[in-house]
């Protein structure tokens, strides 16, 4: 992901969820050609969230 005002708030909300739930679970899901990085996913007990620019 390029560096501009969505890696920032991604990163913010990464931290948000984390104080929220410490035992959360981070993995980078979905990596294809056109969205190398993939996407960010959270889960406990089951899929939280996803946070996609």
């Amino acid at each position: 992901m390029s560096e501009d005002w969505r890696t920032a708030r991604i990163d913010e909300i990464r931290s948000l969820i984390k104080q929220a739930e410490p035992d959360v679970v981070e993995e980078i899901k979905w990596r294809k050609p056109s969205n190398p990085d993939g996407v960010p996913a959270f889960s406990l007990d089951g899929l939280i969230c996803t946070l996609e620019a």
